[in-house]
């Protein structure tokens, strides 16, 4: 019999690979950081901060995964 990891394992991964998440998905909306941040509804240089690697707060972690999961919308696209 396998043991389950505890839905905390899972919550620290989704932690440590934020900046990653947060880079990747922002690149595939096509926005910049200030984009991006105002729609998360934080700082561009917090969310510089996160994908620098650097520690943040619990609510805005949230806050950021919220946005993750949020499917992007063809208007939320910058233009060149």
């Amino acid at each position: 019999m396998t043991a389950r990891p505890a839905p905390y394992a899972a919550l620290a991964g989704l932690l440590v690979d934020l900046p990653t998440l947060l880079r990747e998905a922002r690149e595939d909306r096509e926005l910049s950081l200030r984009s991006a941040a105002e729609q998360i509804g934080y700082s561009r240089s917090t969310l510089g901060r996160i994908e620098a690697g650097e520690v943040c707060r619990v609510d805005i972690a949230a806050a950021v995964l919220r946005w993750l999961g949020t499917p992007a919308s063809s208007d939320s696209k910058e233009t060149l």
